[in-house]
């Protein structure tokens, strides 16, 4: 069994939206990213949008983007992924991080239907 270390990264955007997708470009040691958190810009309050305990990944560059699993009904700017390592000699390397978002807020005329699905019908 594996102990593992984990640590964050805060990314900050140019611009506040309602977050829909969030695409992280891995490009060494792929499948590091164990959540993803958003921060309420008016309340500087930290949300999960996504977690995963475990996954198997090849050894290859890829473009991660999980589908978000809690509802964000706020703006914001800043992310913060959690990452795992199994030891202090590794580390993950990541080009880019895309937050993808609305200025608006969308909401389902179906209280059970996610945003992902509506975007998903929609298109």
């Amino acid at each position: 069994m594996y102990n593992y270390i984990f640590y964050f990264e805060d990314i900050e955007f140019h611009e506040a939206v309602y977050p829909i997708r969030v695409c992280i470009y891995e490009i060494y040691n792929p499948g590091s990213v164990m959540q993803i958190w958003a921060q309420d810009s008016n309340r500087c309050r930290w949300f999960k949008l996504w977690d995963e305990s475990s996954q198997i990944v090849p050894p290859t560059s890829r473009l991660f983007s999980p589908p978000l699993s809690h509802p964000c009904n706020f703006k914001t700017k800043m992310l913060r992924l959690v990452f795992k390592k199994s030891s202090p000699k590794t580390y993950t390397k990541i080009d880019a991080v895309m937050l993808i978002g609305t200025s608006e807020l969308i909401l389902s005329k179906n209280a059970n239907e996610n945003l992902t699905n509506v975007l998903k019908r929609i298109n």
